[in-house]
């Protein structure tokens, strides 16, 4: 028995992705995933980045051959990820690493498993993990809030992958991306309550972000108010920032229209150039 060398195409965010959760991503939501024995080749249009895998040969299984050698494999996913890379048609090679997550808590948030312990938003339904009361009761299954258990049923009635969810994380402040797993929450409070839960040395306090995401990516171990995101990095919008920028296209909307401001943007306007 021993290993092979395997290389694995996609994009720079599924790659990020990948490292992020130490293991690969499926498009086709199996638990396989493409390979190739070369770095270039046949292999090049799926992606301008690479993931160098190592394998145990018992369990890859060839899915295609071509004449100059080069072989394609189906592999699981927690196989060992060597390196990360780009790779110019010169053949000069740059790393790619991990998003930084050491804010994260050291609860790993929950993923698709094959031993059914967890539950995909779409199929809420039809898991082994909730009962079949689930929709009528969510209370009983850790629901505290109205939009949770709104976008809950939403998803879970529809039974489509790709419905759009809007998630919401607590994050420290100047950190605007969501990761692949990461915890998030189905409700604007419950994450804001979860931004009141300061460490002790003050790491986890900050502010909200939030995406809209497709309901396959959102997983759960039986409590409706936490998921596990597991799609690709997502870049957001700092809140605080939106809202700053919002407040100043009203204030110059005003400006423009009246030839007076009111007093109460006056003074808005006089904070916002304070701090």
């Amino acid at each position: 028995m021993s290993t092979i060398d395997l290389y694995h195409r996609t994009s720079i965010e599924a790659v990020q992705a990948i490292l992020a959760s130490g293991r690969l991503e499926s498009l086709e939501n199996t638990n396989e995933a493409y390979a190739s024995t070369h770095i270039d080749g046949q292999a090049e249009g799926y992606g301008e980045a690479v993931v160098h895998v190592r394998v145990d040969d018992s369990r890859i299984h060839l899915d295609d051959e071509f004449p100059d050698g080069e072989r394609h494999y189906r592999i699981p996913l927690d196989v060992e990820i060597a390196e990360a890379f780009t790779i110019t048609p010169q053949g000069e090679r740059t790393a790619l690493s991990a998003p930084d997550t050491t804010y994260r808590l050291s609860h790993r948030a929950p993923e698709y498993d094959d031993e059914d312990t967890t539950a995909r938003l779409d199929q809420v339904l039809h898991s082994e993990v909730y009962p079949s009361d689930v929709l009528e009761h969510p209370d009983w299954y850790g629901a505290r809030y109205p939009e949770s258990i709104r976008q809950v049923r939403a998803a879970a009635t529809a039974g489509d992958p790709n419905r759009p969810v809007t998630i919401y994380r607590a994050v420290p402040i100047g950190v605007t991306r969501i990761n692949t797993g990461d915890w998030v929450a189905l409700s604007r409070s419950y994450a804001n309550d979860e931004s009141q839960r300061v460490a002790d040395d003050g790491s986890a306090a900050g502010n909200i972000i939030s995406a809209r995401v497709p309901a396959s990516s959102l997983y759960s171990e039986g409590i409706l108010e936490e998921w596990g995101y597991q799609g690709p990095p997502i870049e957001t919008r700092d809140q605080r920032e939106h809202t700053k920028t919002k407040l100043r296209d009203r204030i110059n909307r005003d400006v423009q229209e009246h030839s007076a401001v009111p007093p109460s943007i006056t003074s808005i306007t006089t904070h916002e150039r304070r701090r």
